[in-house]
């Protein structure tokens, strides 16, 4: 039994096929979402705070961590628009703890760093080291979006 922001969430005795068939049912509403969302946009760039790497990785930890959910992250890849850039700004989880107190504790967010990373691997997102001075973030963001971006027009 897990508990976050009051809302208790039973996994350990949840039928496997259920808890599939639900986490790919979640992927195609998130998929369609995403590209619904794009469609609004008119915006020549558009980004997404929290994208298929988040959908997957939430996915994994709140309905079975040990789970790959390949199905489901196929259908996600494929209904939701291909990004030009995908990157997970990863701190450990002390330091997120320490940043902005969160709903959850410290084993919870080792836990979601974990997957995160997982995810991060298996999707292709470029990881970058979150506890690195902010400016240097802020200039390899900046260089690898414009790079994405010339990439895309070429």
């Amino acid at each position: 039994m897990l508990e976050v922001d009051g809302v208790v969430k039973y996994r350990a005795h949840r039928n496997p096929v259920i808890v599939h068939a639900w986490v790919l049912a979640l992927a195609a509403v998130y998929g369609v979402h995403f590209r619904r969302v794009l469609r609004q946009q008119t915006a020549d760039v558009v980004i997404f705070d929290r994208y298929i790497l988040d959908a997957i990785a939430q996915s994994r930890y709140f309905y079975a961590p040990q789970a790959s959910f390949r199905v489901a992250r196929t259908v996600l890849r494929l209904l939701a628009p291909r990004p030009h850039l995908s990157v997970l700004l990863a701190v450990p989880a002390e330091v997120a703890l320490a940043r902005k107190p969160e709903q959850y504790g410290l084993e919870q967010l080792s836990l979601q760093a974990g997957l995160l990373r997982e995810e991060a691997s298996r999707l292709g997102v470029q990881v970058v080291d979150g506890t690195r001075p902010e400016n240097e973030l802020t200039d390899e963001l900046l260089a690898g979006t414009l790079a994405a971006l010339a990439a895309r027009a070429a």
